[in-house]
């Protein structure tokens, strides 16, 4: 097997003008944010995507790149849901780390964290939306998003009994992209995540297939099916 590496970038604040996406592309990056938590050129919580950060997420759809929604405005995502499937590339979407709002009920560091970061948690119509359109999903196994290992493993069933969410739900680690105090104690490496595996199959019965689809092969496929895509447009 081989080992291969895709450029994400997450944030385009410095992007004014639609050449600058065309240049992106060009480079060959194969994710893109438009936003980290804050306005920009491309959209606005208030007001979705501008007419800049339409044309941009035409650009990026058109040249077979995925639109990552996971640090997107909600209205924002609204827009790019709009804009994707418009276009009939709705499988091109994805919330690429995160968890789904509601899930840290109960979970102190989630609470705070959802009260500071509102956005950064999908809605549950939007995450059946995502699966329905065959994008990727990917929950995030840290403290602020779920609190324990235990919780994160009940919301990945809850996902599984929705439409597509066998084939379209997957691991969005961020391991590094966090403080080590939001890692759960029992993972804070990649191969710690075999353990989100066992607690699933040990209480709660998840088949050996469908647990290794969530934790490798569905992203792997996802992103195989559209490197390819990707490549043909060039």
């Amino acid at each position: 097997s081989q080992l291969q590496f895709h450029t994400s970038v997450e944030g385009l604040d410095w992007v004014k003008d639609i050449s600058q996406i065309r240049q992106l592309l060009n480079t060959g990056v194969f994710m893109v944010g438009f936003q980290y938590n804050k306005d920009n050129q491309l959209g606005t919580a208030g007001d979705g995507l501008t007419t800049l950060g339409r044309d941009a997420a035409h650009a990026v759809l058109e040249y077979g790149a995925v639109l990552d929604l996971a640090h997107a405005a909600p209205q924002v995502r609204a827009d790019l849901f709009a804009v994707a499937e418009g276009l009939g590339r709705g499988n091109q979407l994805c919330y690429s780390h995160g968890a789904v709002a509601g899930d840290v009920t109960g979970n102190p560091v989630g609470e705070t964290f959802f009260a500071e970061h509102p956005e950064r948690f999908l809605e549950k119509h939007e995450l059946r939306r995502l699966l329905r359109l065959r994008g990727i999903v990917g929950l995030t196994a840290m403290k602020p998003f779920f609190g324990s290992p235990e919780r994160m493993a009940r919301q990945i069933t809850e996902v599984l009994e929705l439409e597509n969410g066998p084939t379209s739900l997957a691991i969005g680690a961020d391991l590094g992209g966090m403080h080590h105090d939001s890692l759960f104690d029992e993972i804070t490496e990649f191969g710690h995540l075999w353990r989100i595996g066992d607690i699933l199959a040990d209480k709660h019965g998840v088949s050996d297939e469908v647990i290794d689809q969530v934790l490798r092969t569905n992203a792997t496929r996802w992103i195989a099916s559209l490197s390819s895509r990707q490549r043909s447009l060039r």
